[in-house]
């Protein structure tokens, strides 16, 4: 068998290939990976709820002159629920490398 690049015969493979086991066979628990499933769900649940809530943005106020005008609320607390959410996440995926040396 000819190499395309060098034009020179191919070397089979020697059997001095490092032997480190995949990532997938370790002994190691699936904590981390079950957090970010926990954490992806979280976020599936929140955007679910604030899409819900999407139509009921905007509402109709009567100022001080008389005027009606249309309002939108933000979603502030939204974002306080993730932000909350992620650092819960992170601070226990920390914990659980700091473990690992153990």
């Amino acid at each position: 068998m000819v190499s395309p690049i060098q034009n020179k015969p191919a070397r089979p493979l020697e059997g001095n290939l490092p032997t480190t086991p995949p990532l997938l066979a370790t002994n190691a628990p699936p904590i981390p990976g079950a957090l970010f499933a926990v954490y992806g769900a979280g976020v599936l649940a929140v955007s679910a709820f604030r899409r819900m809530q999407g139509n009921r943005q905007f509402f109709s106020e009567v100022g001080d002159d008389g005027l009606s005008r249309k309002r939108f609320r933000t979603s502030g607390n939204v974002v306080v629920v993730l932000t909350c959410l992620s650092v819960v996440a992170y601070i226990t995926l920390l914990v659980l490398t700091l473990k690992l040396d153990r």
